[in-house]
């Protein structure tokens, strides 16, 4: 979890190549972990890892929100609120492929 989170404040702080080249490879030691264990970080990891990569697919996004809005460990309250942190992180990163906006999610219970 601490990898993922010093990934996305690489990315943050500074989007340098060499930030990126970090970012990537600790959002993806990140990715490795969290994801066989079913945490809820690992989707935050991944979208770390594809704005270190400079990928803006809409698809990949989509997917680490839905694994977001479908966790069934998280409350409805905290989905919304890491869906929206997500989200914003997205947009300042640079523009999602194929969309102008981002619309809003439709958290599920």
């Amino acid at each position: 979890m601490a990898e993922g989170r010093l990934a996305a404040a690489l990315l943050e702080v500074e989007e340098t190549p060499a930030n990126r080249d970090e970012a990537a490879k600790l959002a993806s030691h990140a990715v490795e972990v969290l994801t066989p264990l079913g945490h809820p970080d690992a989707a935050s990891c991944r979208i770390t890892l594809a704005i270190a990569g400079r990928e803006r697919s809409r698809a990949l996004f989509a997917e680490a929100i839905e694994c977001i809005e479908s966790h069934p460990l998280l409350a409805r309250g905290e989905k919304t609120a890491r869906i929206a942190s997500e989200r914003g992180r997205i947009g300042r990163m640079g523009p999602v492929e194929g969309s102008a906006s981002w619309e809003e999610a439709v958290v599920v219970e």
